[in-house]
C-alpha cells in the first residue's frame, strides 16, 4: 500500500468493492487522460512536472529479507510520519517471499520496494519510494519491472498492489506498467480509497 507507509487491513475485508468491467474501465480512462494532461504541463527544471528530463539507468539491487538498513533509511527519507527498523521487520516477520529492492544510481541508493506473498499465485508490493529529487526519472518503474520478473521467476502468476487514490503518480505508473485496476478499497485508519491494481505476469522465458 502507497501513501502514508502505515500497516494495510486484511486483504480481504468487507469494505473491499470489486468493480464492474464498465466502471473498471470509466476509471482507467479518466486516469490515461489525467496522466496524458499532467505529463504535458511544463514545468521547472527538477520538478515532477518536469518533461524533459530522461530515465535514470539505476542498479537494482536484491538484498536479503532481513537486510532492511537501508530501506528503514530510505523510507524515513520520503515519508512521514517517521519508522523505526523495528517496524519494517515486524511487517516481514514470517511472510512468504520477500522481495528486497534498493535502487542506485553508481552509489548512491535513490529508491526501494518491499513486496511479499500474498496468496501462492499472488505477489504483493507492499511500500515503494523513491528520494524526491530523483523522481519522474523511471525509478519506481524499474523497481516495478525489476519486481515483476523475479515473481515471475518465483512462480507468481500476478503481481499486485493498491496506492491511496490521492498518489496520482503511482495510479498512472500502475497502469503505464501494465496493470489493471481490479477494485477500490476503503482503509478505515487512512480514511481513504485505496485503489487495487493486478498484472498477470505470465509464463517465464526460457
Amino acid at each position: 500500500m502507497f501513501g502514508r507507509g502505515r500497516h494495510r487491513t486484511r486483504w480481504r475485508s468487507h469494505a473491499y468493492r470489486k468493480l464492474s468491467d464498465s466502471a473498471l474501465h470509466r476509471v482507467e480512462i479518466a486516469l490515461l487522460s489525467a496522466d496524458k494532461q499532467w505529463r504535458t504541463v511544463p514545468g521547472e527544471p527538477g520538478t515532477s512536472r518536469d518533461t524533459g528530463s530522461t530515465m535514470a539507468d539505476a542498479t537494482i539491487d536484491r538484498l536479503a529479507p532481513t537486510d532492511v538498513d537501508t530501506v528503514s533509511h530510505l523510507y524515513n527519507s520520503i515519508f512521514r510520519p517517521e519508522q523505526d527498523k523495528a517496524w519494517i521487520e515486524r511487517r516481514l516477520t514470517g511472510r512468504r517471499g520477500v522481495l528486497v529492492q534498493v535502487a542506485r544510481i553508481e552509489n548512491d541508493a535513490v529508491g526501494f520496494s518491499l513486496g511479499m506473498e500474498l496468496k501462492p499465485d499472488t505477489h504483493t508490493t507492499w511500500l515503494c519510494g523513491v528520494v524526491p529529487n530523483m523522481r519522474q526519472a523511471g525509478i519506481a518503474t524499474q523497481l516495478f519491472a525489476a519486481a515483476d520478473d523475479w515473481a515471475r521467476a518465483e512462480g507468481y502468476e500476478y503481481h499486485r498492489f493498491e496506492a491511496e487514490n490521492r498518489m496520482k503518480p503511482m495510479l498512472y505508473l500502475g497502469l503505464r506498467s501494465g496493470f489493471e485496476i481490479i477494485g477500490i478499497r476503503f482503509h478505515p485508519h487512512l480514511m481513504t480509497n485505496l485503489v487495487v491494481f493486478e498484472k498477470h505476469l505470465g509464463m517465464p522465458q526460457a
